[in-house]
């Protein structure tokens, strides 16, 4: 029989299920963020793709989107012209690409900014983020499953 931990300790074992349950939520609801910010991304990129392949836009409506988007969303984050023209390269880059596209969708932001930065040409992103994904993902803490979802498309 275990002796009883003193109640209001840090180290009371009775409780270890519940922290257990409750660190495993906040993963999940850091990755529910995650997944729909990438989503977000990938849309906006699209729309933004659109819009030049058409001729409506051209750069400098980018840079305007990145004002207006700031001036009437102070508080928003993360829509800078320069990230703006990341999101347009995101999805151009992954689009056509079957297996892939779905794949890189379920890393973070940062993970294929880091596969962007990689490669040289937009068009060789698709194959450059297996390999990426394969030998740095140790190092840049990816998680397993999504390594091991990479691993198996390839």
């Amino acid at each position: 029989m275990t002796a009883p931990s003193v109640p209001g300790s840090t180290t009371d074992d009775r409780f270890n299920e519940v922290l257990v349950l409750i660190q495993s939520a906040k993963q999940q609801a850091i990755q529910a963020v995650n997944t729909q910010l990438i989503e977000l991304y990938w849309q906006v990129g699209a729309y933004i793709s659109r819009k030049l392949e058409k001729a409506e836009w051209g750069d400098s409506v980018v840079s305007q989107l990145a004002e207006h988007l700031a001036q009437t969303q102070p508080g928003l984050r993360g829509f800078t012209r320069s990230n703006l023209f990341r999101m347009r390269q995101f999805y151009e880059a992954y689009h056509a690409e079957e297996k892939v596209a779905p794949l890189v969708r379920q890393l973070s932001w940062s993970h294929n900014l880091i596969i962007f930065s990689q490669s040289k040409r937009p068009e060789s992103g698709s194959s450059m983020s297996v390999w990426l994904f394969r030998k740095n993902g140790r190092s840049v803490n990816w998680s397993v499953s999504s390594k091991l979802h990479c691993s198996s498309e390839a």
